[in-house]
């Protein structure tokens, strides 16, 4: 079992390790200081591209009316993957409760795993907020260790490698 902390990157990958610079995404500009809603969704993406929701709508829903950082957790499923999957990470921020404005994605590389285990996860998030002239911008800030969002605790199972004889009963190939 492999326990890992996995930062969104300003790559927009979900990896191992951080990046030097920030990325920021405009949430919203209003009149006053509104609170904003941040949540994630979780997929498993296939070979073929496809994908397989993990959550069930938007889970690890925080709220932030100023500029910081807070975190909520979420139960990962224990789920049965294949070596070339990848996990999503959809990030949605806005005003609603839940939010439902796609802001961010993230995925990691194949996996090379047999199972994404059952664990809770915790989710961070960054928030910053301007004020220019007497509007109130929102921003997502990720990648970099001061907008160090990331999820702890995931949890996977690596593959195990399979050998075997090709036809010919000659060549021998481990996947």
């Amino acid at each position: 079992m492999t326990v890992e902390t996995r930062y969104m990157r300003n790559d927009e990958v979900l990896g191992t390790a951080q990046t030097s610079s920030y990325d920021s995404i405009l949430i919203g500009e209003y009149d006053a200081i509104t609170t904003n809603y941040l949540g994630v969704r979780v997929y498993v993406v296939h070979a073929d591209l496809s994908t397989t929701e993990l959550t069930s709508g938007v889970s690890a829903i925080v709220s932030l009316s100023a500029t910081g950082n807070t975190y909520a957790t979420w139960d990962c499923p224990q789920t049965s993957l294949v070596a070339t999957d990848k996990i999503r990470v959809v990030v949605y921020a806005d005003e609603s409760n839940p939010p439902t404005t796609i802001i961010q994605t993230f995925d990691t590389e194949a996996l090379g795993a047999s199972s994404l285990d059952s664990a809770t996860w915790t989710v961070y998030y960054y928030v910053y907020c301007v004020k220019v002239a007497d509007i109130y911008d929102y921003y997502y800030r990720y990648g970099a260790s001061t907008y160090n969002d990331r999820i702890t605790n995931f949890t996977w199972t690596i593959a195990a490698a399979v050998h075997y004889f090709q036809g010919d009963g000659l060549t021998f190939v481990t996947t």
